[in-house]
């Protein structure tokens, strides 16, 4: 059974979360086009070699490696936000199914 109480609480979540959840959308989003940028610039270090063995050359440089673990944080704050307001809209969503039922029940 979900309380007034849970519902106002998930309702509270919802408004209080709302920059937080556009700011770790924007950072999922900036990350994953930066990438791109920072491909770009890595193979620039070696513009004697092939298309192939710059892009090789950029995956497997380190700047690399630190954007996809930036990435990673990124995109894991993002999906966790995104589950919770998820989650709070079903518990208000379970709330009034279950407040229209107990009104059905009222004689």
């Amino acid at each position: 059974m979900i309380t007034d109480e849970a519902a106002e609480s998930a309702v509270d979540f919802l408004r209080d979360s709302a920059l937080a959840v556009a700011e770790a959308r924007s950072n999922r989003i900036y990350a994953d086009e930066f990438r791109r940028h920072l491909k770009a610039i890595l193979m620039e270090l070696t513009p004697d070699q092939p298309l192939g063995a710059q892009e090789r050359d950029a995956y497997g440089h380190e700047k690399y490696l630190e954007h996809i673990k930036l990435m990673r944080k990124a995109i894991l704050d993002d999906e966790r936000l995104r589950a919770q307001r998820e989650a709070a809209i079903m518990k208000i969503e379970a709330w009034r199914s279950q407040s229209a039922n107990m009104r059905g029940f009222k004689v």
